[in-house]
């Protein structure tokens, strides 16, 4: 990572499209996705399992969960500008598209009495699309020298880093 350079630094450029995103596109996509989840469930013999309340109340929660988080990501790394603040939004981007895969699929199964296999199958393409959005931003988050400048690491907090990094 560079030194400090003011002109380099702030919420502009790359961190800016980042924070956007996390804002804005990942609650639409989730709502979008739980849309097109409850559609098409609605449309098969799976409307009719018992359990079919209870999915929909989970996919409730998950649509309450996941823009709340990406909001509060999204507020931390506007308002406390240390890095910390940037561990947090990694391990939340992670957590996120993850978790929503895992607690999804997991739903699925419990209440609906899918197949596991099924359900592993259809959970591929959404870890793909996790992989495809985590990666670039893990490490841009890691190495970009604005990112840097404008959540700077403490002292305490450097050697902490040095550990595990």
């Amino acid at each position: 990572m560079a030194g400090h350079d003011d002109r380099v630094s702030g919420v502009r450029g790359w961190l800016l499209l980042f924070v956007a995103n996390l804002a804005l596109l990942q609650p639409l996509l989730v709502v979008y996705a739980m849309l097109v989840r409850l559609g098409a469930a609605s449309e098969t013999t799976l409307a009719a399992a018992l359990g079919w309340a209870t999915y929909v109340g989970a996919e409730r929660v998950i649509f309450i969960l996941i823009p709340a988080t990406a909001w509060l990501l999204t507020a931390r790394l506007l308002i406390v500008r240390n890095w910390t603040s940037i561990r947090i939004a990694l391990g939340g981007i992670w957590a996120m598209n993850l978790g929503i895969i895992l607690l999804q699929h997991i739903v699925r199964v419990v209440t609906l009495d899918t197949s596991i296999g099924d359900e592993v199958t259809d959970a591929v393409p959404a870890l793909l699309y996790t992989a495809i959005f985590c990666i670039p931003w893990t490490i841009y988050l890691r190495r970009s020298a604005r990112v840097a400048n404008t959540y700077r690491r403490d002292a305490e907090g450097d050697r902490l880093a040095d550990v595990f990094d």
